[in-house]
C-alpha cells in the first residue's frame, strides 16, 4: 500500500492509506510537519463507516484539537461570531472549560483550532 495526499491543514499535510482491520476497512491516517511525521493513528469500524474523511476529521480532532463545524454545531448553547466567521465562541457543551471556547479557522480549510482562551487573530 502506498500513502495518498488527503488535504493541508495550516502548515501540517494529511495522509492517508487503506488498510484491512480485522476485517474492516481501515484507514492509517498521518500528519506530517516537513519531514516530522507529528501525528498518526488507524482508524476502522465506527470511527470511520469505511469513510477516509471521517478517518481524517477523528484524527485531527482527537490529536490536535481541530475540529469541523459540524462538530461545533453538535453542542452548541449559544454561538457568536467575529472577523467574518474566522473566529467563533460560546459556551460549547462537550468541550471542558470554564469559560468560553473559542475556535478559530484555519485558512482555506474546513477546519478550526479549539482554544480555551480568545486566540489573536
Amino acid at each position: 500500500m502506498s500513502m495518498n495526499f488527503w488535504t493541508k491543514v495550516g502548515n501540517i499535510e494529511i495522509y492517508t492509506e487503506p488498510v484491512d482491520f480485522m476485517g474492516e476497512r481501515g484507514f492509517n491516517v498521518y500528519a506530517i510537519n516537513g519531514t516530522d511525521i507529528v501525528g498518526k493513528g488507524m482508524y476502522s469500524g465506527p470511527y470511520t463507516n469505511g469513510n477516509v474523511g471521517e478517518a481524517v476529521d477523528h484524527m485531527l480532532s482527537g490529536q490536535f484539537d481541530i475540529v469541523t463545524m459540524d462538530v461545533i454545531t453538535s453542542g452548541i448553547q449559544e454561538i457568536t461570531e467575529e472577523y467574518n466567521g474566522r473566529l467563533i465562541y460560546g459556551n460549547i457543551a462537550g468541550f471542558p472549560s470554564q469559560g468560553p471556547d473559542y475556535f478559530k479557522k484555519i485558512d482555506g480549510t474546513k477546519y478550526y483550532k479549539h482554544f480555551t482562551h480568545r486566540p489573536k487573530m
